[in-house]
């Protein structure tokens, strides 16, 4: 580690002491680390979530649409089916 790295490091740990006891973590390096994972963790979440419901519309779709053709098909046939006759 560099001797500027270590001043820096050095000015952190005092700046921040004391909310790194309250905490109880060693440094606001660990801090950091913790919440870089954390978030990391909930990216990665967020994806898997995101991937699972694109995969559900994605095999959800094409039997809406079979149905909804199936209904407008059926809809139809009735109409037609109780029509009057024209040619009564």
């Amino acid at each position: 580690m560099s001797s500027i790295q270590q001043v820096i490091d050095s000015a952190d740990d005092k700046v921040f002491a004391s909310f790194c006891r309250t905490i109880k973590v060693n440094s606001i390096r660990e801090y950091e680390e913790r919440q870089l994972k954390v978030l990391q963790e909930g990216s990665d979440v967020r994806m898997r979530f995101n991937t699972q419901i694109k995969r559900l519309t994605h095999q959800l779709s094409p039997s809406s649409f079979s149905m909804f053709n199936l209904l407008k098909s059926t809809k139809n046939h009735l109409r037609r089916r109780t029509a009057p006759d024209d040619q009564g």
